[in-house]
């Protein structure tokens, strides 16, 4: 159905630091730093260094878990301050997710969706939320939903897990 892949994956506000490799005008390979603003399944919006050209194949590694993966530079998204530009980029592998985040198949029927953490087993998942689930989680800081890892419902809360973002000056 044309209409549901239109649609996607929503997105969510979330840093984790990456490293970009690829091989510029030149011919030489480079590897820049830098770290996803937003991302969803199939692709992110990353801050980066180092300007990239739309169209250019990059391998982006999730420094935090190691995860990798071929990626295409869709464009600019916000024009370069100094030297830091941001980029969109999308995954050239639909079945790869570099991210540690589950993403549910279809989201479309729940009126939120938030980035919740399995508090016991620490796995990270969009979760669809109802407007009552949405007010409990606000109130009791807690909502048991099941959880794909554990096997079983367990109780979720926002993430605890922030990522350190060093901080370079320009």
């Amino acid at each position: 159905n044309m209409e549901n892949e239109k649609r996607r994956s929503p997105r969510i506000m979330f840093s984790i630091p990456v490293s970009v490799r690829s091989v510029d005008e030149k011919g030489n390979l480079f590897e820049s730093t830098g770290r996803t603003i937003t991302l969803n399944r199939h692709g992110a919006r990353i801050q980066l260094s180092r300007s990239l050209k739309p169209g250019q194949t990059v391998l982006v590694i999730n420094q935090s878990n190691d995860a990798e993966a071929e990626f295409r530079v869709v464009g600019p998204i916000s024009p370069p301050l100094g030297r830091v530009g941001e980029w969109g980029i999308e995954c050239l592998r639909v079945d790869k997710n570099i991210w540690d985040i589950y993403f549910p198949p279809s989201l479309e029927d729940s009126d939120a969706h938030i980035l919740l953490s399995c508090r016991q087993c620490q796995a990270l998942a969009l979760q669809s939320l109802s407007l009552v689930e949405v007010e409990v989680l606000e109130t009791a800081g807690l909502l048991t939903k099941p959880c794909v890892h554990c096997g079983q419902s367990t109780p979720w809360g926002y993430p605890q897990r922030a990522f350190e973002v060093e901080t370079q000056t320009y």
